[in-house]
Protein backbone atom coordinates (compact mmCIF):
# COMPACT_ATOMS: atom_id res chain seq x y z
CA UNK A 1 0.00 0.00 0.00
CA UNK A 2 2.93 2.24 0.47
CA UNK A 3 4.19 2.02 -3.12
CA UNK A 4 0.63 2.31 -4.24
CA UNK A 5 1.35 -1.05 -6.59
CA UNK A 6 -2.06 -3.18 -7.19
CA UNK A 7 0.22 -6.57 -6.36
CA UNK A 8 -1.18 -10.13 -7.90
CA UNK A 9 -0.65 -13.33 -9.02
CA UNK A 10 -2.27 -15.06 -11.82
CA UNK A 11 -2.42 -19.07 -11.91
CA UNK A 12 -3.50 -21.33 -15.17
CA UNK A 13 -4.32 -24.45 -13.29
CA UNK A 14 -7.34 -23.26 -11.55
CA UNK A 15 -7.86 -20.10 -13.68
CA UNK A 16 -7.02 -17.93 -10.53
CA UNK A 17 -6.43 -13.89 -9.89
CA UNK A 18 -5.00 -12.94 -6.38
CA UNK A 19 -4.62 -9.37 -5.52
CA UNK A 20 -3.25 -7.77 -2.29
CA UNK A 21 -5.73 -6.11 0.05
CA UNK A 22 -4.50 -2.08 -1.43
CA UNK A 23 -5.03 -3.73 -4.53
CA UNK A 24 -8.30 -5.39 -4.33
CA UNK A 25 -9.55 -2.36 -2.47
CA UNK A 26 -8.01 -0.18 -5.18
CA UNK A 27 -9.82 -1.65 -7.90
CA UNK A 28 -13.14 -2.77 -5.71
CA UNK A 29 -12.59 -6.18 -6.39
CA UNK A 30 -12.24 -9.66 -4.05
CA UNK A 31 -8.68 -10.43 -3.47
CA UNK A 32 -9.74 -14.12 -5.02
CA UNK A 33 -11.32 -13.75 -8.26
CA UNK A 34 -11.83 -17.53 -10.12
CA UNK A 35 -11.97 -17.88 -13.63
CA UNK A 36 -10.63 -13.82 -14.42
CA UNK A 37 -10.45 -13.72 -18.05
CA UNK A 38 -14.30 -14.78 -18.05
CA UNK A 39 -14.98 -12.28 -15.06
CA UNK A 40 -16.91 -8.71 -16.73
CA UNK A 41 -15.35 -7.31 -13.83
CA UNK A 42 -12.05 -7.74 -14.68
CA UNK A 43 -13.24 -7.20 -18.38
CA UNK A 44 -14.19 -3.56 -17.16
CA UNK A 45 -10.98 -2.90 -15.39
CA UNK A 46 -8.72 -3.95 -18.46
CA UNK A 47 -10.53 -4.34 -22.00
CA UNK A 48 -10.58 -7.66 -23.58
CA UNK A 49 -8.20 -6.66 -26.35
CA UNK A 50 -6.14 -5.46 -23.98
CA UNK A 51 -6.27 -9.01 -21.94
CA UNK A 52 -5.86 -10.80 -25.10
CA UNK A 53 -2.55 -8.84 -25.65
CA UNK A 54 -0.92 -9.31 -22.94
CA UNK A 55 -2.08 -12.71 -22.70
CA UNK A 56 -0.88 -13.69 -26.53
CA UNK A 57 2.93 -12.32 -25.06
CA UNK A 58 3.11 -13.65 -21.91
CA UNK A 59 2.83 -17.15 -23.26
CA UNK A 60 5.53 -16.43 -25.92
CA UNK A 61 8.01 -15.22 -22.82
CA UNK A 62 10.30 -18.53 -22.00
CA UNK A 63 12.15 -19.43 -18.67
CA UNK A 64 15.35 -17.40 -19.40
CA UNK A 65 13.44 -14.30 -20.57
CA UNK A 66 10.30 -14.41 -18.08
CA UNK A 67 9.67 -11.00 -17.56
CA UNK A 68 7.29 -8.47 -19.32
CA UNK A 69 6.62 -4.79 -19.15
CA UNK A 70 3.18 -3.71 -20.94
CA UNK A 71 1.55 -0.24 -21.15
CA UNK A 72 -2.40 0.16 -21.29
CA UNK A 73 -5.12 2.11 -20.12
CA UNK A 74 -7.02 0.41 -17.47
CA UNK A 75 -11.14 1.68 -16.21
CA UNK A 76 -9.78 2.17 -12.24
CA UNK A 77 -12.21 3.95 -9.83
CA UNK A 78 -14.27 4.84 -12.94
CA UNK A 79 -11.76 6.73 -14.90
CA UNK A 80 -9.31 5.36 -17.59
CA UNK A 81 -5.84 5.22 -16.18
CA UNK A 82 -2.57 4.67 -17.65
CA UNK A 83 -1.18 1.94 -15.94
CA UNK A 84 2.53 -0.58 -16.60
CA UNK A 85 1.50 -3.80 -16.02
CA UNK A 86 5.30 -5.47 -14.76
CA UNK A 87 4.70 -9.44 -14.79
CA UNK A 88 7.19 -12.62 -14.10
CA UNK A 89 5.93 -15.39 -16.03
CA UNK A 90 5.92 -18.91 -13.49
CA UNK A 91 7.23 -22.11 -15.09
CA UNK A 92 7.10 -25.67 -14.43
CA UNK A 93 10.14 -27.92 -13.27
CA UNK A 94 9.04 -30.26 -16.10
CA UNK A 95 11.87 -31.33 -18.62
CA UNK A 96 10.03 -29.09 -21.04
CA UNK A 97 8.70 -26.18 -18.88
CA UNK A 98 4.90 -25.53 -19.06
CA UNK A 99 3.53 -21.82 -18.23
CA UNK A 100 1.85 -21.65 -14.98
CA UNK A 101 0.73 -17.81 -14.80
CA UNK A 102 2.28 -15.03 -13.68
CA UNK A 103 3.23 -13.34 -10.17
CA UNK A 104 3.50 -9.43 -10.86
CA UNK A 105 2.31 -5.77 -10.29
CA UNK A 106 0.34 -2.82 -11.88
CA UNK A 107 1.59 0.92 -11.38
CA UNK A 108 -0.70 4.32 -12.49
CA UNK A 109 1.83 5.87 -14.64
CA UNK A 110 -1.18 8.28 -16.07
CA UNK A 111 0.29 11.63 -15.27
CA UNK A 112 3.81 10.45 -16.30
CA UNK A 113 2.36 8.97 -19.98
CA UNK A 114 0.40 12.21 -20.18
CA UNK A 115 3.33 14.72 -19.78
CA UNK A 116 5.25 11.87 -22.11
CA UNK A 117 2.24 12.58 -24.71
CA UNK A 118 2.34 16.01 -24.34
CA UNK A 119 6.72 16.07 -25.05
CA UNK A 120 5.86 13.88 -27.82
CA UNK A 121 3.44 15.87 -29.50
CA UNK A 122 5.58 19.37 -29.29
CA UNK A 123 8.42 17.21 -30.58
CA UNK A 124 6.13 15.78 -33.65
CA UNK A 125 3.87 19.21 -34.75
CA UNK A 126 4.29 22.54 -35.89
CA UNK A 127 2.99 24.76 -32.91
CA UNK A 128 0.96 26.66 -35.29
CA UNK A 129 -1.04 24.55 -37.44
CA UNK A 130 -0.80 21.39 -34.90
CA UNK A 131 0.39 20.04 -38.54
CA UNK A 132 3.18 17.11 -38.36
CA UNK A 133 6.45 18.81 -38.45
CA UNK A 134 8.97 18.19 -41.81
CA UNK A 135 10.77 16.00 -39.78
CA UNK A 136 8.35 14.00 -38.43
CA UNK A 137 6.39 13.59 -41.54
CA UNK A 138 9.60 12.17 -43.26
CA UNK A 139 10.33 9.64 -40.53
CA UNK A 140 6.80 8.05 -40.57
CA UNK A 141 6.87 8.53 -44.56
CA UNK A 142 10.16 6.35 -44.55
CA UNK A 143 8.35 4.00 -42.21
CA UNK A 144 5.66 3.44 -44.55
CA UNK A 145 7.80 2.82 -47.51
CA UNK A 146 9.75 0.23 -45.34
CA UNK A 147 6.96 -1.57 -43.78
CA UNK A 148 5.97 -4.99 -45.30
CA UNK A 149 3.24 -5.52 -47.44
CA UNK A 150 3.41 -1.74 -48.01
CA UNK A 151 0.91 -0.53 -50.22
CA UNK A 152 0.37 2.82 -52.59
CA UNK A 153 0.77 5.70 -51.14
CA UNK A 154 -0.18 9.09 -52.73
CA UNK A 155 1.83 12.51 -51.99
CA UNK A 156 0.05 15.32 -52.36
CA UNK A 157 1.83 18.81 -51.48
CA UNK A 158 0.22 22.70 -51.34
CA UNK A 159 2.09 25.73 -51.68
CA UNK A 160 0.20 28.81 -50.56
CA UNK A 161 0.75 31.54 -53.13
CA UNK A 162 1.97 34.93 -51.92
CA UNK A 163 1.69 34.27 -48.24
CA UNK A 164 4.89 36.54 -48.08
CA UNK A 165 2.87 39.71 -49.22
CA UNK A 166 -0.52 39.01 -47.09
CA UNK A 167 1.84 39.04 -44.01
CA UNK A 168 3.79 42.56 -45.27
CA UNK A 169 -0.04 43.72 -46.36
CA UNK A 170 -1.85 42.33 -43.97
CA UNK A 171 0.05 41.73 -41.22
CA UNK A 172 1.75 38.47 -39.76
CA UNK A 173 -1.38 37.45 -37.57
CA UNK A 174 -3.77 37.28 -40.74
CA UNK A 175 -1.10 35.07 -42.68
CA UNK A 176 -0.89 33.09 -39.41
CA UNK A 177 -5.17 32.87 -39.08
CA UNK A 178 -4.83 31.77 -42.81
CA UNK A 179 -2.11 29.20 -42.36
CA UNK A 180 -4.22 27.91 -39.54
CA UNK A 181 -7.30 27.92 -41.46
CA UNK A 182 -6.01 25.77 -44.00
CA UNK A 183 -4.58 23.34 -41.45
CA UNK A 184 -7.30 22.92 -39.75
CA UNK A 185 -9.17 22.14 -43.74
CA UNK A 186 -6.79 19.76 -44.02
CA UNK A 187 -6.80 17.14 -40.63
CA UNK A 188 -10.54 17.38 -41.21
CA UNK A 189 -10.06 16.20 -44.31
CA UNK A 190 -7.39 13.55 -43.53
CA UNK A 191 -8.10 9.56 -42.80
CA UNK A 192 -6.63 7.31 -40.26
CA UNK A 193 -3.63 6.07 -42.48
CA UNK A 194 -3.06 9.34 -43.77
CA UNK A 195 -1.08 12.38 -42.46
CA UNK A 196 -0.70 16.01 -43.08
CA UNK A 197 2.06 17.83 -42.61
CA UNK A 198 3.95 21.75 -42.59
CA UNK A 199 6.84 21.14 -43.97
Amino acid sequence: SMSEEIQFEYTLSPPMLTLSDWGARRLQLPEVVMDPLGDKRITDIMRAEELRNLSRILHNTSPEEPVVKYDCKSKIGGMDRWVRIVVQTMWSSDETPKYEGVIGKAVDIHEARLRIDALENMASHDTLTKLLNRDYAEKWIEECLHREGCGRYVMMLLDLDHIKEANVSRGRMFGDELLVHVAESLLQNTGENEIAARI
